[in-house]
């Protein structure tokens, strides 16, 4: 059996989205929970955007020329945001997670990141076993929640335009404790919308919906404004967030509606961290 690992590239699209899709099926649906994606179909727009973006690296570990699993990792700003990482069924259990996961922190290392992060499954012990063992500590649990739309239209909430990124940056600086700039500002590009919460003529938060999003609030009243006017203009979807459970106020007034939690996630990070002081909706990355 030849083992090799390679960049990611677009001729491995096909069999890397149906491995993903397989990969996190079994392990869901055997603890119970739904799969990420429902079918192959719905992961290929998703690594397809992946291997398009110039803001992201990956890697691909291939069996006698096979695809069996990738790595990818979110070079946008300071912080290196690791996943999805997804291994073939078939070829789990011995060692190909690993492989990939030291492929990639090699190369953060070598483009000089100092902080790494990833959510994992709380359920996926295998996973959380795995980044332990290279380093990665435990800082929350993070609850994925199903929002829903406010009772009516919110005139403090707007779409965000490019006057607002330097605001925005700040916002996440002080609060986030890291800029997240650059990758607000390519994820425009994609069509990713923006919503800011403007109160008497300044902004206290701002919000990109969905999992591949995030948000930063001053304040619990902020950040739920802000989820329930977006849940109110996006596509179901989009009106899925992660909350960290340090931030319980949140959480309290996220169950206090109605809103559903689907599943638990862990929070992981490698280097120096600072935790969030203000109110913080991380996306599926960081």
């Amino acid at each position: 059996m030849a083992i090799e690992i390679t960049t990611a590239k677009f001729e491995h699209l096909e069999a890397i989205s149906r491995i993903a899709y397989e990969g996190f099926r079994d392990v869901a649906v055997s603890h119970g929970f739904p799969p990420d994606f429902p079918d192959v179909d719905s992961a290929v727009p998703v690594f397809d955007l992946l291997l398009r973006r110039k803001d992201y690296y990956g890697v691909v570990v291939l069996v006698d020329g096979k695809p069996v699993g990738s790595n990818f990792m979110m070079k946008s700003d300071e912080v290196g945001a690791i996943g999805p990482l997804t291994v073939d069924p078939a070829f789990q259990g011995i060692g190909i997670g690993r492989m990939l996961m030291t492929t990639i922190m090699t190369h953060a290392t070598q483009r000089r990141f100092t902080q790494l992060r990833l959510l994992q499954d709380t359920y996926n012990v295998a996973a959380l076993s795995l980044y332990c063992s290279l380093g990665f500590e435990v800082r929350d649990a993070v609850a994925l929640i199903h929002s829903a739309p406010g009772a009516g239209a919110d005139t403090t909430i707007r779409p965000s335009v490019s006057k607002d990124l330097p605001v925005m940056d700040r916002l996440s600086r002080h609060l986030y404790r890291v800029s997240r700039h650059n990758e607000i500002e390519i994820e425009s590009q994609y069509g990713y919308p923006t919503y800011v919460r403007n109160k008497q003529g300044r902004i206290s938060g701002y919000l990109m919906p969905g999992l591949a999003g995030h948000g930063v609030a001053e304040t619990e009243e902020d950040a739920i404004a802000l989820l329930e006017e977006a849940a109110r203009i996006v596509p179901p979807v989009f009106r899925k967030f992660l909350c960290p459970m340090r931030q319980s106020k949140l959480f309290q007034e996220s169950i206090k509606r109605g809103w559903r939690v689907e599943k638990l996630l862990t929070y992981m990070t490698y280097g120096p961290y600072e935790y969030p002081i203000g109110v913080c909706t991380p996306s599926a990355c960081y």
